[in-house]
């Protein structure tokens, strides 16, 4: 119970490297000025939650190690929407209910990409990520945002675990997309 404070090691590190380089990526400006991403909060949430999305699959393609892992990296990324609730000024007594509903959005997202990103479907993932992001209109932009997911989901899946695990994950240009675009 109040064992975490005396917790610490190289072990410790690996799901907040992770988490780190996940942020990092979702922050990424291009998102917001070429992949016409609302910067919004919510914009903000849906493309964390899409790399936490996109990591923790790969993770579970591990063994057991790879699983806790992940779902390592999910816990950090709740325990930061909750900080991030609280700065925002949400009170105490909403900030379980926003923070279910993000939650529940997460699995909406796996419920809507896993599939054609199983598949390698591009043509599959365009209106799942069109009617996610862009609300359905935005097709073009859809198309370059989902091309970016297939090719970073086949990036993760060429790294090792280990690669991950000590450096972060190595994400691909939220740009390479664009051509499917054009």
């Amino acid at each position: 119970m109040i064992a975490w404070p005396f917790r610490s090691g190289p072990a410790d590190e690996t799901p907040h490297r992770i988490y780190g380089a996940v942020v990092a990526q979702a922050r990424d400006r291009r998102f917001f000025t070429r992949l016409a991403i609302p910067d919004s909060v919510m914009g903000r949430y849906d493309l964390l939650a899409l790399h936490v999305f996109l990591v923790c699959r790969r993770l579970k393609e591990g063994g057991k190690r790879e699983a806790g892992l992940s779902q390592e990296v999910f816990d950090l990324m709740v325990a930061d929407i909750d900080r991030a609730l609280r700065e925002l000024g949400v009170g105490d007594t909403s900030v379980p209910k926003r923070k279910r509903r993000m939650v529940h959005s997460f699995y909406g997202q796996i419920e809507d990409f896993a599939g054609p990103l199983d598949a390698n479907s591009l043509e599959d993932l365009k209106p799942a990520v069109d009617m996610r992001f862009y609300d359905g209109h935005n097709e073009r932009i859809a198309a370059a945002l989902a091309d970016y997911m297939l090719i970073a989901a086949g990036q993760l899946g060429d790294q090792s675990f280990d690669q991950i695990s000590s450096a972060g994950p190595d994400w691909p240009a939220p740009i390479v997309g664009l051509s499917a675009a054009a």
